[in-house]
């Protein structure tokens, strides 16, 4: 189990962060030490969630709750871009936001629990 939480912690934190940089400007905003820290604390809530799955893992009631938790995660994470943005925002970009997030947060979600389910049958 301690092999799959580093494994799973360190891709999704390099990729996550990967990612953020190629979004970024060059060199990136002294903000941009705001997503690093949000990346570093949904690493840690990533690996929590991994300990708690890792029994239910092949319970179908669990792919519905799974696909839940990621879209309330979703949620949370756009309010919080929306909130902390200093700019007006319009309310279709509001929307466009919760869409592409919340249904990122979802896909992710399924990609987290199919990933872990093959990972826990060959190595945990």
């Amino acid at each position: 189990m301690k092999k799959i939480r580093i494994l799973e912690a360190g891709f999704f934190s390099s990729f996550s962060i990967i990612t953020a940089l190629l979004g970024a400007d060059f060199p990136p905003p002294r903000g941009f030490i705001w997503i690093l820290l949000a990346i570093l604390c949904l690493t840690w809530l990533q690996d929590q969630y991994l300990c708690y799955l890792q029994p239910r893992i092949a319970m179908k009631q669990q792919f519905l709750k799974n696909n839940i938790y990621f879209l309330l995660v979703g949620i949370a994470l756009a309010t919080s871009f929306i909130l902390l943005n200093p700019q007006k925002i319009t309310f279709s970009a509001i929307l466009i936001w919760y869409g592409i997030i919340t249904v990122l947060s979802v896909l992710y979600g399924i990609c987290f629990r199919i990933i872990n389910k093959i990972l826990f049958h060959k190595i945990g």
